[in-house]
């Protein structure tokens, strides 16, 4: 039953929100979705206790009324991305979903199966993948575009960023070579690229703001 509300919950978000975005023509992709099915049920308190913990820790905002768990789930990104997270994903060794009133994300551990040690397999490939809306004027240009995701996600400041094409918007991207650290488990996240972008024009002055992370092992689908 768990499943069956996430998904729908997920589903009904980002179709409200596809069918604001003005398109100009058939030919203009604007998001890809991503749809995985993790290996096995993940329980809905630590599911929400881990994307809490790593939204906090990694990208230093706070999540609240999350409903997180389940074994499947939908995420709304930019194509360009779709391919690497959806390798991500069947490369990890469980994946949590969750969502709540202002976005929604996924959250994915391990290389291939869990060795039962949380901490090891946090090492050893780690996935965030975070849509947040926010419901302010769209950004003008690329600079005030990378404010809105620092703004949204405080965790990324300071980091040396690149801009990068996306279909609709605005895309970045670092590297970051210096260990991530994630005081809430004790551990570090290695090797980690980081994709961020905001997607805008959608109803009412909303914009989507998203981020992809990725450590160790579950990095190499983009590059590392």
């Amino acid at each position: 039953m768990l499943k069956k509300i996430l998904l729908f919950l997920v589903v009904l978000l980002f179709a409200v929100l596809a069918c604001s975005i003005p398109q100009k023509g058939d030919d203009i992709k604007l998001n890809g979705t991503v749809t995985h099915s993790a290996p096995t049920p993940v329980d809905k308190v630590d599911a929400k206790e881990a994307i809490q913990a790593y939204a906090q820790d990694v990208l230093g905002f706070e999540i609240s009324n999350l409903f997180a768990g389940g074994t499947a789930g939908e995420l709304s990104l930019p194509v360009s991305l779709q391919d690497g997270v959806d390798l991500a994903i069947d490369l990890a060794g469980t994946t949590y979903f969750g969502v709540w009133s202002g976005g929604l994300a996924s959250l994915s551990f391990g290389d291939s199966d869990l060795s039962g040690d949380f901490q090891a397999d946090v090492r050893e490939g780690s996935l965030g993948v975070f849509v947040v809306t926010q419901m302010i004027a769209p950004p003008e240009n690329s600079t005030s575009a990378l404010d809105l995701i620092q703004q949204t996600y405080p965790g990324l400041s300071g980091y040396s960023w690149t801009e990068t094409p996306v279909e609709r918007g605005y895309g970045f991207t670092t590297v970051q070579a210096e260990n991530i650290g994630v005081q809430s488990w004790s551990v570090e996240l290695t090797g980690t690229t980081i994709n961020a972008g905001v997607v805008p024009g959608l109803l009412n002055n909303q914009s989507l703001v998203w981020v992809v992370a990725a450590s160790g092992v579950l990095a190499a689908p983009f590059g590392q």
